[in-house]
């Protein structure tokens, strides 16, 4: 069942389009993130296309938001041949910036 929701709302519903999903009985809002962001998307994702996963930007809160599209599918930007040199170095060196 919690599979069969979670397709229905990210998939069917496509809900996070609207800044917020449900989860079982509590609403999470994309707003409420303020955390520094990093999104990566995949330039070959058809699932979450580029243009779909950037708009994150329109609904967090987060003022240091970091949007970035790698060589790739929707798995592929974290388990592909290319992900080590591309993504994996995308996102360690965004978590180099922000460390002490």
């Amino acid at each position: 069942m919690a599979v069969q929701d979670a397709v229905v709302r990210l998939w069917i519903d496509n809900e996070l389009s609207k800044g917020q999903i449900q989860i079982g009985e509590d609403i999470a809002r994309l707003e409420n993130v303020n955390a520094n962001l990093l999104a990566i998307a995949g330039d070959t994702d058809t699932l979450a296309t580029p243009d779909a996963a950037k708009r994150i930007e329109d609904h967090v809160s987060s003022k240091d938001v970091t949007f970035r599209v790698t060589p790739g599918g929707h798995m592929g930007i974290l388990a592909g041949s290319k992900a080590p040199k591309e993504s994996w170095l995308e996102m360690a060196e965004w978590l180099a910036e922000r460390s002490d």
